[in-house]
């Protein structure tokens, strides 16, 4: 996606920066802690816009304070939750009218991913939209919906915007999505917002 959005911004002259740690999300603060870092990335490059998209990795157990938070847990929605929020006002800490745009994860197959990618999603649309419904700049994008069924399984083939039939959606590996999957049903409605 960030490739993508790179392409697609460039193109209309609109300065874009991209930063990512790969297999990291808010699971593991242990192996990178997105909220501590984000303030300095935001008072170093001061963006009017940052657009969010993790979460596929964080289908595990929290790192918390040297413990496990078991995907079993009560708490481990809440904590999770919280993660999301903090986020958010990491973001938007120095800069209250920023937008943030967070795009949940896709779907994919896969038995922890088919049981845990809703739950992440829900609690990350559920946190971004009482963030937003407080006051502050933030918008979500749901990747989820646009990559499954009307009952949350992952789809394999969709009909893409501007496309008269179905086409495949899926590397060969059933778990990523195709450039053209990933540039209309992710990157183009990002662009739109």
């Amino acid at each position: 996606l960030g490739p993508m959005l790179d392409k697609v911004f460039e193109e209309n002259g609109i300065e874009f920066r991209r930063w990512g740690k790969a297999s990291s999300g808010l699971a593991r603060p242990d192996f990178h802690d997105w909220p501590k870092s984000t303030p300095e990335l935001m008072k170093k490059h001061k963006p009017n816009v940052v657009i969010v998209s993790l979460g596929t990795n964080d289908y595990q157990a929290l790192w918390e304070d040297g413990n496990w938070i078991r995907q079993e847990d009560k708490e481990w929605e809440t904590k999770y939750g919280e993660r999301v929020t903090a986020l958010l006002k990491a973001i938007t800490e120095d800069d209250k009218h920023r937008l943030v745009i967070w795009s949940g994860p896709y779907a994919f197959e896969g038995k922890n991913a088919v049981v845990r990618a809703p739950i992440v999603n829900r609690i990350m649309k559920e946190r971004v939209e009482a963030f937003a419904a407080a006051g502050g700049n933030a918008i979500f994008h749901d990747a989820y919906v646009v990559t499954s069924d009307d009952k949350g399984n992952p789809l394999d083939k969709a009909v893409l915007p501007g496309k008269k039939t179905a086409s495949e959606i899926r590397t060969k590996d059933k778990i990523h999505l195709t450039a053209d999957a990933v540039r209309l049903l992710l990157a183009k409605p990002i662009v739109d917002l």
